[in-house]
């Protein structure tokens, strides 16, 4: 325990008020902070077209000669080539809904600042309702009046589904047809095979990047889905505008930096770092995974709701191992949707039919103070799309004080001064509610019969996000944020003691760093004691886990979903002993604990911890060549490194105490 204690101060001692902690003081636990990167040999830049011209199934694209607007005719049907699998329970419940008519009618031309302000209320509806546990799935919270006002008025049987990718989409498609507003939406998207605003050091990832996933980001080739009717008669029905959109929409139409010149066709633009640019409505786009906000309270957190493909909804707040942080080009970040207008549209009984969408131009959203990239090029920052700028700039932006400590600064209420302990209980509070949230995660593949099917011959190359029964019910990216959590707390622990003694962080802390330790000890133990997590064993009984006893566990964690709930939850002896599944002899669970042996999804050049070329067989997981690989490696499938998740034993220690005192 003294070595995984040694470890785990090494991330907190190494940390600084003035300088991000370097990747190499911090060892295998940080994941997050970008080490030195080699030169690159050559920097090739992106190329725009001299004219915009983007087609394909969305329909045409081009810049009004006269207004110099963004033009989108876009009532070409979409087909949607990129269709979600069949085999998905909640999304194929919407789909069979028959008879079910939900006209979608625009009777005005663009959205107001009335309608901006009423959709942020409704978001605030849904995110409240969420996060008060009055529903768990997208289904419950849009039929509750409680959750969504809109719910009297919709057509009788109506069911709603929405996934991660979809879900800011989803709430902003269904307010517009709720309030007869435009909308419109991103149909195409292609891979970027040199970058915009970062260094060319990516190349051998882009050999094996598939069709979606350049680590230079993506070009947008193509938009669509007008919510404006032809003409009188052609009114289009919800349900299969909706149905479409889910079909075209996914985390690809985010990963578009914001330096990309087809970015001025994306459906969001980059916002500033404060309470105006990120509030209720804001999207926040992680690395394949999407939240929108609800809330920033008056100590700066934000608190957000997210969506998964069984059609579950959760609620998070922010915090580092919620956000990656990596190049512009990958278009990670805070956003907001642009305005969207009808033009040379004809009217008839207050319905507007024909006519052309018009995105809100960067120019105009520029001198309305609201596009910044203050959070790729930092505070204050003025740089803007089509300015000449280093490909490295992005990496000293806050080198003064790192990204989420300028985040929480801006956002807190200037007459809020946090407590430094409050701050961290904050973090430790979540991770319980992360804790819960994964009992439901792990009973519903139960439910659906996952340790009664045989486990397939090889898991998918791309572990985090693929298809089928695996994307529905395998946890590996949510589990591996739980582990990144503990050490958000770890981390923020001895940070907020520093920056409390320092001054000019918004927090404080009267007593000494004993008086802190002792509150740290207080905390953990009062968590054990309040947050309990009950699962149901193969045979049906409960078991209870207390805080602590799942921080022990967290590498034992089985995110595979064709495991015995046992497994899914690490347990080993007795409790192990009523398990009922296909592992034979427990060989893939066995084979996996590499895998669980890792903490975040990225590693510091902002490549998948977990990576392969192929898909990945038992024999594969045995053989240690795919341990411990570095960056170079198209394949890595684990570390022998054991991650050390006791903070009870952390905050106890003199090493904790020596932290506080540096």
């Amino acid at each position: 325990m003294k070595r995984h204690l040694l470890a785990l101060a090494a991330i907190t001692a190494g940390m600084t008020l003035t300088a991000p902690v370097s990747a190499e003081a911090q060892g295998l636990f940080d994941i997050f902070r970008p080490r030195p990167r080699y030169q690159p040999r050559y920097q090739p830049q992106y190329q725009p077209p001299p004219e915009i011209q983007y087609g394909g199934r969305g329909g045409r694209v081009y810049r009004d000669p006269y207004t110099g607007q963004i033009i989108i005719d876009d009532n070409t049907q979409a087909s949607p080539d990129d269709a979600n699998d069949p085999n998905k329970a909640a999304i194929n419940e919407f789909r069979r809904q028959a008879n079910v008519y939900f006209p979608m009618t625009v009777t005005k031309s663009q959205w107001s600042a009335q309608d901006e302000a009423g959709f942020e209320s409704f978001v605030t509806s849904i995110g409240n309702g969420i996060k008060s546990k009055k529903c768990n799935t997208v289904k419950n919270c849009m039929l509750d009046a409680r959750v969504n006002p809109f719910a009297p008025t919709d057509p009788p049987g109506l069911i709603l589904y929405s996934d991660c990718a979809d879900w800011p989409y989803f709430l902003r498609s269904y307010y517009a047809a709720k309030n007869g507003l435009p909308f419109s939406y991103v149909t195409g998207t292609e891979i970027l095979k040199a970058p915009v605003a970062s260094p060319a050091d990516r190349d051998k990832d882009l050999e094996t990047a598939g069709t979606h996933n350049s680590p230079y980001g993506n070009t947008i080739t193509s938009r669509g889905g007008s919510n404006v009717p032809r003409a009188r008669g052609q009114e289009k029905n919800y349900v299969q505008y909706l149905e479409n959109l889910l079909d075209l929409v996914s985390t690809r139409s985010f990963r578009v930096g914001p330096l990309t010149p087809s970015a001025e066709l994306s459906d969001v633009y980059p916002v500033r770092m404060d309470r105006y640019g990120i509030r209720s409505g804001t999207v926040v786009h992680s690395t394949g995974h999407i939240y929108i906000v609800f809330d920033v309270d008056a100590n700066g957190t934000i608190h957000m709701t997210d969506a998964h493909p069984d059609g579950s909804v959760s609620y998070k707040i922010m915090k580092p191992s919620a956000l990656d942080r990596s190049r512009p080009d990958q278009g990670l970040g805070f956003f907001r949707f642009r305005n969207q207008r009808v033009v040379q549209a004809q009217s008839a009984n207050g319905a507007l039919y024909g006519g052309r969408i018009q995105l809100e131009s960067n120019q105009e959203l520029i001198q309305r103070g609201l596009y910044s990239l203050e959070q790729y090029y930092g505070l204050g920052s003025n740089v803007v799309p089509g300015q000449a700028i280093s490909q490295t700039q992005y990496r000293s932006a806050f080198n003064s004080m790192n990204f989420f400590d300028s985040l929480k600064l801006r956002l807190r209420d200037r007459n809020n001064i946090g407590q430094a302990d409050a701050d961290v209980r904050e973090l430790a509070d979540a991770l319980c509610t992360e804790m819960k949230q994964r009992v439901d995660d792990v009973a519903k593949a139960i439910e659906k019969g996952g340790p009664g099917m045989s486990h397939p011959n090889e898991l998918p190359a791309n572990i985090y996000q693929t298809s089928g029964f695996w994307e529905d019910y395998s946890t590996p990216g949510r589990d591996a944020r739980m582990k990144a959590s503990v050490l958000d707390i770890s981390r923020a622990a001895v940070q907020k003691f520093r920056q409390a003694k320092t001054g000019g962080f918004g927090v404080k802390y009267d007593g000494s760093a004993q008086d802190y330790q002792a509150a740290m000890k207080n905390m953990v133990a009062s968590l054990n004691a309040s947050c309990k997590v009950t699962y149901k064993k193969s045979n049906g009984a409960s078991q209870t886990l207390t805080f602590n006893q799942v921080l022990s566990r967290l590498n034992k964690l089985s995110f595979d979903p064709y495991h015995c709930p046992e497994r899914r939850w690490g347990a080993s002896g007795e409790e192990a002993a009523t398990c009922r599944d296909n592992d034979r002899n427990g060989a893939w669970y066995t084979a996996q604990q590499f895998m669980r042996n890792t903490v975040g999804k990225l590693n510091a050049n902002e490549q998948l911890i977990i990576r392969s070329d192929s898909p990945i067989s038992l024999s594969m997981l045995q053989d240690s060549n795919f341990l411990d690989n570095n960056e170079a490696s198209p394949i890595n499938l684990g570390t022998r490194r054991v991650p050390f998740m006791n903070l009870e034993a952390y905050f106890s220690s003199q090493d904790f105490l020596n932290a506080l005192n540096q």
